[in-house]
């Protein structure tokens, strides 16, 4: 299982980390949406790398996954 660190510090506790899915599953569903500690999480996998960020807009706050992404370099 894929591990996210959420927390604000830089203590690898276990307690730090959520269990998200396989690299496989996230690679087949390509993104997914986890309950963070704090709030939601937005987790993708794109060109071989995954990112995880909240899934909230910064400017209005609606949902970041039901949205489109363009020209994201």
């Amino acid at each position: 299982m894929s591990k996210i660190r959420i927390s604000d510090e830089f203590d690898t506790s276990s307690a730090d980390f959520i269990r998200v899915a396989t690299l496989e599953e996230l690679k087949t569903a390509r993104m997914l949406v986890v309950r963070g500690a704090r709030y939601p999480l937005l987790v993708i996998y794109d060109d071989g790398k995954v990112f995880a960020l909240d899934n909230r807009c910064p400017h209005l706050g609606f949902p970041l996954h039901r949205g489109s992404v363009e020209d994201a370099s």
